[in-house]
């Protein structure tokens, strides 16, 4: 018991591993303990539930008995009627394989024989055709009542069905896929293997981007057996859509068929942290197409109420940066830095994100000029944290050391200060490799005192041993090896010179501290 409480306490404060190490040492002791068996698979799903709470969540995914897959009775009515049609699309392929077989297999003397009965066999090809309605017949004296109590009589054959729409329906027509998934979904759940396997791959191929169809083509394959297969494949399509709800759950379940609990339990509370994000839903598109309606009609924050628990599975750029705009509009400012930053990660020249950067970054510079004037710098430093965390220049940095300082923090200064410096030596290294491009540039062009004034601007900005190495080399090259004597004193000179002035400023701001 307090082996499950600590491990309660360590999953609240957010310490996952030490939670896990308890429970697991609780079930050590005990492995029947099912609270801390519940608990496990939920940490490892990160599901915010505990105790009994955790395992009531997810008994009516441990009660199943076959795949959760979508409500298909709309589809089922339509299958219905195409029966019809199906059954006469089968009978006359078969009349047809049957006249090829018989002039085929039919001998000369068959044939001679059989002539004089010429017109008795054309009669009797078509007997449903030449069948007169009986009068006493209410189906047939009332057409419309007939049709309707002769479709409810007529079962769904999966074989018919899918023959009728492979080889009569124009598959890049939304119709044919619905039929399909309709037919593909009736299969699965009654165990028609071949039709279900077959009608999903046709989908697979027309939808290729389609993670359902994936999920159920991989759940049609199962009843054949292959579970083993069929959790592999389905692990490689969480891989790439890890919030798919159908493929967690259907996990779960195979994995429960397999015997392997904790493995189910994690897969099935996983399965109830996106179902309760998504109100039950195992699609979210009905609540974006909700917070789509009240986006239009200039409700933005209740836009934003239905946005932001699905925030993880949405990946479309012009969404993220609505997001962005409504979190930035009503003031939470972090949940908008991340929202154009996801954006930025598919696409990294969006102009609309990196505007809303922009405008984020005035906005906390305002913040923290806004708390400096108020002497409240505990503030303005949260604020310069966040500006920074956005862009980082020079003189933002010099005034996050002295801020720093302010507050004695001097953690954060000189860590600051060695982020200045690397910047500064990034920049001055930039400006050097441009002058002496510019140098190479202007010799073979033949202007050699403009090489050589390049060299020296290179030398002023960053006074390396090596830059002064390529002079000389150039002397060299111009036949006039003199220099290079030359410019080495000249280098020598320069660097005292500029250790004697460091040494001064030094001095100097030693003694203005002390004054102070």
């Amino acid at each position: 018991e307090m082996a499950n409480m600590l491990g309660n306490t360590y999953r609240k404060k957010g310490d996952l591993n030490a939670a896990k190490s308890m429970y697991q040492r609780c079930l050590k002791r005990d492995p029947y303990f099912k609270n801390a068996s519940y608990n496990l698979a939920a940490t490892i799903a990160k599901a915010d539930v505990y105790d009994g709470t955790a395992v009531s969540s997810i008994s009516e995914f441990e009660s199943l008995s076959n795949f959760i897959l979508p409500d298909n009775d709309e589809g089922e009515e339509k299958l219905y009627q195409i029966q019809e049609a199906a059954q006469k699309f089968v009978q006359a392929s078969e009349e047809v394989e049957t006249e090829s077989d018989i002039k085929t297999s039919e001998s000369l003397m068959d044939f001679l024989e059989d002539k004089s009965d010429g017109d008795q066999t054309k009669k009797a090809k078509n007997p449903v055709a030449e069948e007169k309605p009986d009068k006493n017949d209410e189906s047939a004296q009332d057409p419309e009542q007939g049709e309707s109590k002769e479709q409810k009589q007529i079962q769904i054959d999966p074989e018919a069905s899918f023959k009728l729409i492979a080889q009569e329906y124009d598959l890049q027509q939304s119709e044919t896929s619905e039929l399909l998934e309709a037919l593909g979904l009736y299969s699965l759940k009654h165990f028609h293997t071949d039709i279900a396997v077959n009608s999903f791959q046709k989908l697979v191929q027309l939808h290729p981007n389609q993670t359902d169809y994936k999920c159920f083509l991989v759940l049609a394959n199962s009843l054949e057996g292959n579970q083993g297969k069929a959790i592999d494949s389905l692990q490689k399509i969480l891989i790439e859509n890890s919030y798919h709800r159908y493929s967690n759950v259907n996990l779960g379940y195979l994995f429960q068929k397999s015997g392997k609990t904790m493995k189910a339990r994690t897969y099935f509370f996983i399965t109830y942290k996106l179902l309760e994000r998504s109100g039950g839903l195992y699609h979210i598109d009905q609540i974006l197409k909700r917070a789509e309606e009240h986006f239009k009609e200039d409700r933005g924050k209740k836009a934003l109420e239905f946005y932001e628990p699905l925030y993880e599975e949405i990946n479309a750029p012009n969404l993220l940066n609505r997001i962005g705009k409504l979190q930035m509009l009503f003031s939470k400012l972090d949940e908008a830095i991340q929202s154009f930053r996801r954006v930025l990660k598919v696409d990294g020249k969006n102009p609309e994100a990196r505007d809303g950067l922009k405008q984020l970054h005035q906005k906390f510079l305002m913040q923290l000029d806004n708390a400096v004037k108020k002497h409240d710098y505990e503030d303005a430093a949260q604020a310069f944290e966040k500006a920074i965390s956005i862009l980082k220049n020079p003189k933002l940095l010099q005034r996050g050391i002295d801020l720093n300082r302010m507050i004695k923090n001097e953690t954060r200064a000189n860590q600051l200060e060695r982020l200045l410096k690397q910047m500064e030596e990034k920049e001055s290294n930039q400006k050097v490799l441009e002058k002496i491009s510019l140098a190479e540039e202007a010799e073979k062009k033949g202007n050699f005192k403009a090489a050589v004034g390049y060299y020296e601007q290179a030398i002023r900005i960053s006074p390396k041993h090596e830059i002064m190495v390529k002079m000389s080399d150039f002397c060299q090259r111009i036949n006039r090896p003199e220099l290079a004597g030359k410019i080495s004193k000249w280098f020598n000179q320069y660097i005292e010179n500029e250790k004697r002035k460091a040494a001064l400023e030094m001095a100097a701001q030693h003694s203005a501290e002390e004054a102070k």
